[in-house]
């Protein structure tokens, strides 16, 4: 399978040419069909990706993350993907041309909680501090034409078949895929199902695992199927 870098990069442009492209992965609540059984939305949410949702939502957050990572990373992607686990630094995963070869970025962008003023018996009420500055780990590899083919089309498959499902919680670790302006979005995808084997991917990527290993869960992915199909 052939890739040509510009040609990739112009189809995204819609992904790359926007600083607040890049979405910190939020879930809103989406109601299943009344008449689809719980069972089968089920199932379906762990076979299909969500839809992101009002990309409004969370702009400011967005474009934050946006300007750390690309000051770590200034290539415009051809797709990311953000790992947002409950409690610990979130991860966005990008591939991207950069002469004539293709790379796989990490940026890990750990951001602090606020920390509180330990109040003493009589003092005012606690201040919030000044919240720390976030720091950017960045890590990259080569990866090979066919195993960059792969990722764009699983990347493309993923995003463009979705469905509405009410998946999602206050912990766990959630997903976004982004794509040629697309977004879609999972969480904690159950084990077996699609998603899952799409997380595999992911987080072989993630442990910088041999490139074999990433290939191996890229074939393992399969076609999306919508309901009923």
């Amino acid at each position: 399978m052939r890739l040509d870098p510009r040609r990739i990069t112009l189809l995204s442009a819609g992904l790359a040419g926007a600083a607040g492209a890049l979405l910190v992965l939020s879930l809103p609540g989406r109601d299943a069909p009344a008449s689809a059984p719980a069972a089968a939305t089920t199932a379906t949410a762990d076979s299909l990706l969500q839809p992101c949702g009002d990309p409004g939502q969370f702009l400011p957050r967005r474009v934050e993350l946006h300007r750390l990572v690309e000051a770590a990373q200034p290539v415009p992607p051809v797709l990311e993907v953000i790992v947002r686990p409950s409690f610990h630094a979130t991860r966005v995963l990008q591939l991207y041309p950069r002469d004539g070869r293709w790379h796989v970025g990490v940026s890990v962008v750990d951001t602090p909680r606020l920390h509180l003023h330990h109040r003493k018996a009589g003092a005012p009420p606690p201040a919030v501090e000044d919240p720390p500055t976030p720091r950017v780990e960045f890590h990259e590899r080569e990866v090979a034409e066919d195993t960059a083919a792969r990722m764009v089309l699983e990347w493309r498959r993923s995003v463009e078949t979705t469905h509405a499902a009410d998946a999602g919680g206050l912990d766990g670790v959630s997903y976004g895929f982004y794509f040629d302006g697309r977004c879609a979005q999972m969480w904690s995808p159950a084990p077996g199902s699609r998603n899952h084997r799409l997380e595999a991917v992911v987080d072989a990527l993630l442990d910088h695992a041999p490139e074999a290993e990433v290939v191996r869960h890229l074939q393992a992915v399969g076609a999306p199927r919508r309901p009923g199909r």
